[in-house]
Order: C-alpha cells, then structure tokens, then sequence
C-alpha cells in the first residue's frame, strides 16, 4: 500500500508568508518602532529653523578686496519657500502614490523618513522601484532616475546665477547632499542593483518573522477547537477521522 498523502483543500487555514503590511493594521506598529528617529527628525528641523533665523557670521575686509566681492546679487530664481515643496513635499507624494498602487506600508513609512534627504534620495529610491539596472538596458529607466538630480543640479546652478554663492560652495555642497542621501537611502533599503532593492530592509524582516504566523494559527487552532467543542457530532466525527488515519498510515508503514 503506498504511503498516505494529505493534502489541504481548504485555504482558509493556510496562511502562506506574512500578512500584506497596510497602512491601517501595521501603520501604528511601524511609527512606534521608529519613534525615536522621529523625534531626532523634528529636533533636526528645529536646528535648521533656528540656524536661518539667528544673525549669521559677518566678515570684515579690506577696500582692496571689493572689487572681487561687487556682484549685483539677485532674487533668487528658485525662492527659499519652494524648497521644500519640490525636495520634501514631492517625493512624498510620489511615495504615497506607489503606496497606493503596492500597498507596503514598511516601504512608505521609509520612504517619507528619508524623503527629508532630498531629491538624491528619491534619486535612488526611484532607481529601486523601477529596477533601473536591472541589465535590461532600457535608457528610459536611466532617465528617470536622473531627473530628480537634474533638477537639483539646475537649482544648484541658480544659486551661482543669482550670485548668492560661489561655485565652489555649490559643488561642495551638492557632493555632501549626495553623500548623505546615498547614506539614507541605504539605511533603509538594499542597494537598487539586487535581487532585492524593490523593498526596504524592515519588509523582508517582516516577512521572515513568524511572530504573526504564530498568532494567526493560534487563532485558527483555537476558533477550530471551539467550533468542535460546540458540536458533539463533530466531535465524533473528527475522533473517528483521526482513528481512521492513525490505523491507514500504521498499515503504510508496516508494507
């Protein structure tokens, strides 16, 4: 006789991989564990806000140095306000925007945490989403990925236009911009280039934890064990299923 082979039919008791990580039923969840980089956020803003508001540095100089420092300065071209419309605000719309088709709060919540980073962030968040090197060589993937950092190198560009910095305060900052964003970027999410850089590192972990597993077939076993004990019948039936099992299996194993 050859061994027995059970297989479920029923798919409400199976439960294959983690529960889908919606906003409303892990959102609460994924904002507590993240708290206190909340909070270092919030104090990080206030510095900036306190930092543009206090006198800044005045330098002294000699009249033989004026003649290199009369530039006509300009209005700025791109005004203080629109920054963080378009460095801030705008990534977090594209965040939520692909929340709402994928569904990963792990990914919006990570995404907005980082979106402060700027539009290098988004950069590499977009070359995630998109799988820009993914080895297919679509060079409208590539083009994506660079807008974002175009639009800040024009930016850039402005404030050297409008003589309000010098090319080489630009240049370094851009590079320090860009540093720190790659730096953001991978604190939360794999590098765009793998087999994983769809999702961020916290959505894997959350997949391989069986805490939630556990606590849905604790509920299963449990609404099944009162379900039976509610039903005399059912409790003989499912005795008499499981003798009937426990003898064939016995005679599998003794051919």
């Amino acid at each position: 006789m050859p061994p027995l082979t059970l297989t479920a039919t029923s798919s409400a008791n199976i439960r294959l991989g983690a529960p889908q990580p919606y906003l409303k039923t892990h959102g609460t969840k994924v904002a507590r564990l993240h708290l206190f980089d909340w909070l270092v956020l919030v104090l990080l803003a206030v510095i900036d806000v306190v930092l543009n508001l206090i006198q800044p540095f005045y330098r002294f100089v000699g009249e033989d140095m004026m003649i290199s420092l009369r530039y006509p300065m300009k209005d700025n071209t791109v005004p203080v306000w629109a920054v963080p419309i378009y460095a801030v605000i705008a990534p977090i719309i594209i965040f939520t925007v692909i929340y709402l088709k994928r569904r990963n709060v792990y990914d919006l919540h990570h995404a907005i945490l980082g979106s402060f980073a700027g539009l290098g962030f988004l950069s590499w968040y977009l070359a995630g989403k998109i799988k820009a090197f993914d080895r297919g060589g679509h060079i409208a993937k590539l083009c994506i990925v660079i807008l974002p950092l175009l639009l800040a190198a024009m930016v850039a560009v402005s404030r050297v236009d409008d003589y309000w910095h010098h090319w080489q305060d630009v240049f370094a900052g851009s590079i320090l911009g860009l540093v720190v964003a790659s730096f953001c970027y991978l604190q939360f999410f794999p590098p765009p280039s793998g087999e994983q850089g769809l999702w961020p590192h916290a959505y894997f972990v959350h997949i391989l934890s069986p805490e939630g597993e556990n606590r849905v077939q604790s509920t299963t076993n449990s609404n099944h064990h009162q379900s039976l004990s509610g039903n005399p019948v059912a409790m003989e039936m499912a005795a008499a299923t499981s003798q009937a099992l426990d003898s064939m299996e016995a005679g599998g194993r003794t051919r």
